[in-house]
């Protein structure tokens, strides 16, 4: 999924902005992508999300800033 893509997830990005990473988890799980076309993929990403092992990559930059 590229960035463009990753916009559309609202949700998502404003809990990845206030460092929410449940609530980031759980929006991931709540989009088609992770119902229909890689529930597998989006079950480790949230888990991983859940557990704070993909937090230091979202504080490192913000990869909604374009830049």
């Amino acid at each position: 999924m590229g960035l463009n893509r990753l916009n559309g997830f609202v949700k998502f990005r404003q809990a990845l902005q206030n460092r929410d990473y449940d609530k980031a988890a759980k929006e991931m799980l709540d989009s088609k992508w992770a119902r229909e076309d890689s529930p597998a993929r989006a079950r480790r990403m949230a888990d991983a999300m859940k557990s704070n092992s993909a937090a230091s990559f979202w504080q490192a930059e913000d990869p909604f800033s374009g830049g």
